[in-house]
């Protein structure tokens, strides 16, 4: 059996810059992993089929991209052995924070290991990217990188950089679907993509990220709730409140642990 941590991540900077001709879109992103995880156990089994178990909050069903990470594998390189997947999870669905996707990165990179397939991180990217759009960052082995194109297209940056933030869960959930169906070009405004398409590993520090923290479906939803709790939240103290991903969950930052703590 192999275990992986199967962490969350947060966009620091998110942008649509178009929309594409196979109706997915282009984005621009600065993304890191965070510190809060499920965790994805795989192991093999005689039967040529796939096992799920979970538990917590997700669908234990074959429309869990955790299976469908698996026959992926199991068609694209012909393994006749059962895989068993056992999820525990912590993130939670709906919120932005990519669980699905990483337990997918962790599937597929399991399975190579296991079976020795001896595939490198940009095969595996491209055997993700086919998943789901941030399948491919989870893939790759820096906290940091800058993503476009589908989430296919990575630069990792390998900055020193920590810092500390808490994340707030609203109980309403986003579709992911639904917000990206409802981007027009004119909600993009910000266009600061060559600043994160073209910062260096050593930019990166609590100053860069107070300047550059943006996300376009903060305007897409124009959601009210999202509006007054990031108010609220900013009154405590906190430096920077953004949404992560397409939400609804919201991420606080500041250079004060104590603010954080309450």
């Amino acid at each position: 059996m192999i275990a992986y941590k199967s962490p969350a991540k947060l966009n620091i900077f998110l942008d649509i810059v178009s929309k594409r001709e196979d109706s997915y879109h282009n984005i621009i992103s600065l993304m890191v992993k965070i510190g809060f995880f499920d965790i994805v156990e795989v192991s093999v089994f005689d039967q040529d089929k796939v096992l799920l178990n979970v538990e917590g909050d997700a669908p234990a069903d074959s429309e869990n991209i955790c299976c469908k990470a698996a026959d992926l594998m199991k068609k694209k390189f012909g393994i006749k052995k059962g895989i068993a997947i056992n999820l525990k999870k912590s993130i939670p669905m709906q919120s932005g924070l990519g669980g699905g996707s990483s337990n997918a990165a962790c599937v597929i990179k399991s399975i190579n290991d296991i079976f020795a397939l001896g595939l490198s991180s940009s095969e595996l990217i491209m055997l993700g990217s086919g998943l789901g759009s941030d399948v491919p960052f989870f893939i790759e082995e820096s906290n940091w990188a800058v993503v476009e194109g589908r989430g296919e297209i990575l630069r990792p940056l390998k900055t020193p950089f920590i810092f500390s933030a808490v994340v707030i869960l609203p109980e309403y959930r986003h579709r992911t679907a639904d917000l990206y169906s409802r981007w027009k070009p004119s909600l993009t405004q910000d266009k600061r993509w060559d600043k994160i398409r073209f910062c260096s590993a050593d930019e990166i520090d609590m100053n860069f990220i107070k300047q550059f923290s943006y996300n376009v479906f903060e305007e897409v939803s124009n959601s009210r709730l999202i509006s007054k709790l990031k108010k609220d939240i900013s009154d405590f103290g906190a430096d920077l409140v953004n949404m992560t991903g397409s939400g609804s969950a919201l991420y606080a930052v500041s250079s004060d642990i104590a603010v954080l703590k309450n």
